[in-house]
């Protein structure tokens, strides 16, 4: 049965404060233990697009051609070869690029204007999302060893589309700045009545500094400004609040051997 709800982040009654923790050097930390203050250009553009309808006008005009371009781009690598293939690889994969860092400022704008985010629940087994996701992703980005465990079922009650677009962020987000060879583990378990999803990537070590802030909007870690990664530093905090949504949350897990972005979510009882 499709449940379908909107949820304001932090502004309904009775939800628990499920903010993301990490785990650094020294003990725990938290990684929004700093206000969320809008400063300078980002409240300017927030009171702007609040009073133009920018955010309707960009969906509009912008995302529908730049879904037109990734389309056309896929055909004709079909029909290409040597250079002429590559330029329209590079073509596609700017739009692609272009299009996600749209997406996140208007789906950030339209949260801090209080829309919230909308939830279509429905009972999936998230081992077959997953798979299907990893599977796809693997496909997108073959220089890049992506591999899915699960042994087992783990039903949830949840937005498909919403956990989906989650574990992408944190699986692009692990292409990005993970140390090469990019080694990506997801794993599925179900921990105590709980969907437990890890993303793993082998990196440096993250900074106390950036981990504080790390789910917070607009930051960008040293390794994303030293390879001039394309974002906007919004995707963590974004993927934060879709696990908030569903009442679970994001974590980040620090090691030597590593980074582990953890979602725990609800799971279905039998």
């Amino acid at each position: 049965m499709l449940e379908t709800e909107t949820i304001a982040i932090g502004e309904r009654a009775g939800t628990p404060d499920m903010r993301g923790g990490v785990t650094g050097v020294g003990g725990p930390l938290r990684a929004d233990s700093e206000p969320d203050d809008d400063i300078g250009p980002v409240a300017a553009f927030k009171q702007y697009a609040a009073h133009t309808g920018l955010c309707e006008a960009l969906e509009q005009t912008v995302r529908g051609p730049l879904a037109a371009i990734g389309y056309v781009a896929e055909v004709l690598k079909i029909q290409l070869d040597g250079a002429r293939a590559e330029q329209v690889q590079f073509m596609a994969e700017a739009a692609g690029r272009t299009d996600r860092m749209l997406r996140d400022l208007l789906e950030y704008v339209r949260m801090q204007e209080g829309e919230g985010i909308p939830i279509a629940r429905r009972r999936i087994d998230l081992r077959l999302l997953c798979g299907r996701l990893v599977d796809t992703l693997q496909r997108a980005n073959p220089e890049t060893a992506i591999t899915f465990v699960s042994d087992v079922p783990v039903p949830s009650n949840c937005d498909p589309d919403r956990i989906a677009l989650l574990l992408t962020r944190l699986v692009t987000n692990a292409i990005e700045h993970g140390a090469e060879p990019r080694t990506i583990r997801v794993v599925l378990r179900d921990v105590g009545g709980r969907a437990v999803i890890d993303v793993w990537n082998a990196k440096p070590p993250i900074g106390p500094d950036v981990l504080r802030r790390l789910f917070q909007p607009f930051v960008r870690g040293e390794s994303a400004r030293s390879r001039h990664v394309h974002n906007l530093g919004l995707g963590l905090y974004l993927s934060r609040d879709i696990a908030r949504a569903h009442a679970g949350h994001l974590e980040a897990l620090c090691d030597a051997s590593g980074t582990t972005f953890r979602v725990t979510l609800r799971r279905c009882r039998e």
